[in-house]
């Protein structure tokens, strides 16, 4: 506590003031243990009972994708690139403040002379609704004094040039990471963000937003969650459970909890899901689809359906080391689209699954219900198709933006041959007619050659375990495929 309040004091974030009309916000003292068993207080003001308009206006601070966090590394892996991370010392309190905001002073250290007194803040204070777009504000300044650009695709991502050597920045609230060719580049850019900033530097980039990330001896890069799932497991009192080879049971069928079946605990239920959401949207594309079936019955589950959220938790315990590798040499993005007709058996909508990916690993997927009940397989591919093209026209600016790759078609791959000629033909009949105009827009990025279709043999569909449970030896070809290992 007297560290924090030294950095505030170092800061110069409030003047004490005599108490005025206008309404102050209380505060509080937030303490805790962290991982690494140092003790840590931070002073924050109980945002909540702010008012929009009166102490505070835009709160919204962009920070990076998962999705481009992983792209980033799948390129530092391709080009070989050196990963270091930074973080920032109460980052929030170098945020300028437009509005007029007073703090009750801190619980234990008020002044004796003005024990009424109150803080008038001049710089963020964690805990106000607008400390984050303060800070984003802030750094974002700096870093183009810096003669770094920032990327339109996604806010938190910032690219600069070293003597012709490209050096990106990635920016997640107080975390950092600087990805270069050269160590003397990073360092030059460490240097200049220490004299604007307090900042510890982390040297190469072990843990990065719950990511454990390894370096192989052949320059790949391995992503994982296992320190995560330890925790989730032991949370849930199952790290002695026995695990098992897949995460969805072929053989159960899940459907909304009727008045026969036995309910199970809803908030066991959700925090469960939750986790495995987690997993499922940052390192463990394998488990998708199952995370994405639990969630449709969050409402009201039953006994069948915690026991299911409960085998991904033990085919976790035994796949607990698995993660994506990256691997040189770099190249070019390719995609794999699938689609499950009519799989989900109280709407009868089909499923979506597709998956990019980068260097040999994936870089972004998704397992989703479609909008719409689809009337054939090939409606419910073309859908997907359509989908899994919005998310590849993303990653090509990205990329763009990066400087990295090719500009030559994006390679997307279904195993439906219906699907793949009503994309390539644009001649509508009576069969097709009723498909939504906006599921058409593959058909333009077909005419600009922003993407080529291809059609794959199911045997070889990369996104196939993303749209529904599959047998063993298929589930781990699957994974396989995706770059896991």
């Amino acid at each position: 506590m007297d560290r924090e309040l030294k950095s505030i004091k170092e800061n110069d974030v409030w003047d004490l003031v005599p108490r005025p009309k206008q309404k102050v916000v209380d505060s509080r003292w937030v303490l805790k243990v962290k991982d690494d068993g140092l003790y840590k207080a931070r002073f924050c003001a109980k945002g909540y009972s702010q008012k929009y308009g009166v102490d505070y206006s835009d709160t919204f601070a962009p920070v990076a994708k998962y999705t481009s966090v992983r792209t980033l590394f799948a390129i530092a892996a391709g080009l070989g690139l050196e990963v270091h991370q930074m973080d920032v010392v109460t980052a929030f309190l170098y945020g300028h403040l437009d509005e007029t905001v007073y703090v009750e002073q801190p619980e234990g250290y008020e002044d004796p002379d003005h024990p009424d007194w109150v803080c008038l803040l001049k710089r963020a204070l964690y805990g106000l609704k607008q400390a984050p777009y303060s800070w984003y504000k802030n750094v974002k300044a700096a870093l183009a004094g810096f003669e770094f650009v920032k990327c339109e695709t996604d806010h938190g991502i910032f690219v600069t040039k070293k003597d012709g050597h490209l050096v990106y920045l990635v920016l997640y609230v107080d975390d950092l990471l600087l990805m270069g060719e050269r160590t003397q580049d990073i360092e030059a850019i460490k240097l200049l963000l220490m004299e604007r900033y307090k900042m510890k530097d982390l040297g190469i980039a072990r843990r990065f937003l719950g990511l454990d990330i390894e370096y192989g001896t052949d320059g790949s890069i391995k992503l994982h969650l296992k320190q995560y799932l330890q925790s989730v497991l032991d949370r849930h009192e199952m790290h002695d459970c026995n695990s098992v080879s897949t995460p969805m049971d072929t053989s159960v069928k899940l459907v909304t909890t009727t008045d026969s079946d036995v309910i199970a605990d809803p908030k066991e239920y959700q925090q469960i899901v939750g986790e495995l959401q987690f997993a499922a949207v940052v390192a463990r594309p394998d488990i998708s689809c199952a995370v994405s079936i639990l969630a449709q019955f969050n409402n009201k589950p039953s006994s069948q359906h915690l026991a299911a959220a409960k085998r991904v938790l033990r085919y976790l315990k035994g796949t607990i080391d698995t993660g994506i590798v990256y691997s040189p040499p770099a190249g070019d993005t390719t995609a794999f689209s699938d689609a499950d007709w009519a799989g989900d058996h109280d709407s009868r909508r089909s499923r979506t699954g597709y998956v990019v990916m980068l260097n040999h690993g994936a870089i972004s997927w998704r397992s989703a219900l479609q909008p719409t009940v689809a009337l054939s397989t090939t409606e419910a591919e073309y859908m997907a198709l359509t989908e899994a093209c919005k998310e590849v026209e993303w990653i090509r600016g990205l990329l763009r933006e990066l400087q990295y790759g090719s500009e030559d078609p994006t390679v997307l791959s279904t195993d439906n041959q219906g699907a793949l000629k009503l994309a390539e033909n644009p001649v509508s009949h009576g069969r097709t007619k009723h498909i939504a105009i906006r599921h058409h827009y593959i058909r333009e990025k077909l005419a600009n050659k922003s993407v080529w279709i291809q059609y794959v043999p199911t045997e070889m569909m990369t996104a196939d375990s993303l749209t529904k449970g599959l047998t063993r030896q298929k589930h781990e070809k699957c994974a396989s495929l995706m770059g896991m290992a």
